[in-house]
């Protein structure tokens, strides 16, 4: 049986695919987490996003993203994640 090469297009390829099967490993995740929880904080609501801190605050104050607020600490439901 002959070697086979390995091309940069080759190696390329199966990067790409590894790349798209962890968008959809965390995809799979994500709806774990959001199954199994009915409320969520700042952190695992930026995470479940992918989002930075400053973003998720611009949808508060705009009101694009529903919330709870309890002392300094913002909690989002599963519905208002669901919702946006």
């Amino acid at each position: 049986m002959a070697k086979e090469k390995f091309h940069d297009a080759d190696m390329e390829q199966l990067i790409q695919g590894v790349m798209a099967l962890r968008r959809e490993v965390k995809k799979i995740s994500e709806n774990v987490l959001i199954g199994s929880k009915s409320v969520f904080n700042n952190q695992e609501t930026m995470d479940i996003f992918g989002i930075a801190s400053a973003t998720l605050k611009m949808w508060r104050d705009t009101g694009l993203i529903g919330y709870s607020q309890v002392g300094k600490i913002y909690l989002y439901s599963k519905e208002d994640i669901a919702q946006f």
